[in-house]
């Protein structure tokens, strides 16, 4: 029998970045990119999601349809709809259009 396993990984104990994590803000850590439980400051352990259905602050540059991929911007301050110089994150679950401030957004937790 295996003694190895340690969990499925969706659910990561991590410390904080230099600049800290705000709960339910998602934040790249490495290759990472999770959405965090709690707030912590830097060097502080917290617990970060990294699948699952999030409502999150969105930036887009034009309307996005249901099921087009989402990405982290580079700045990390919002999902977009833009690939260049940004962070694959999974897709937006729901159509939005170019003013919509935050969106409904699967994270699959695929490595940056």
């Amino acid at each position: 029998m295996m003694k190895n396993y340690n969990g499925a990984g969706d659910q990561l104990e991590l410390i904080a970045p230099a600049d800290g994590v705000i709960a339910g803000k998602p934040v790249l850590i490495g290759a990472l990119v999770v959405i965090p439980m709690t707030t912590a400051a830097s060097s502080e352990p917290f617990i970060g999601y990294r699948c699952g259905e999030y409502t999150v602050p969105v930036a887009l540059t034009g309307a996005v349809t249901q099921g087009a991929k989402a990405y982290l911007k580079s700045d990390g301050s919002a999902i977009t709809g833009t690939a260049s110089g940004n962070t694959l994150v999974g897709a937006f679950l729901a159509d939005l259009a170019s003013d919509a401030a935050d969106g409904l957004v699967l994270f699959t937790g695929q490595i940056a």
